[in-house]
């Protein structure tokens, strides 16, 4: 999971989205390095070879982008409809 901006707003919001994911006992990478950039984040997500990404970002309005490592393309997703 990569918190791709620097807000409070989005902060919190990306730490309960972990917190919810690891409660129910999922495995999760939570990249929240503040001296990275939001490109650096991805590129480390892709050289790790993460199954799945989940984006939370001042873009993505409250929902989740999320992109399977085996795909191209990335969908607005809530919380509830993450696999």
């Amino acid at each position: 999971m990569l918190n791709l901006s620097k807000s409070d707003k989005v902060k919190k919001q990306a730490e309960e989205v972990y917190q919810v994911l690891a409660g129910l006992g999922e495995e999760v990478l939570y990249d929240d390095r503040a001296e990275s950039s939001p490109g650096e984040k991805l590129q480390d997500a892709d050289l790790l070879g993460l199954p799945y990404r989940l984006i939370v970002s001042d873009k993505t309005a409250g929902q989740l982008e999320f992109k399977p490592r085996n795909s191209m393309t990335t969908e607005l997703k809530n919380l509830k409809d993450i696999p």
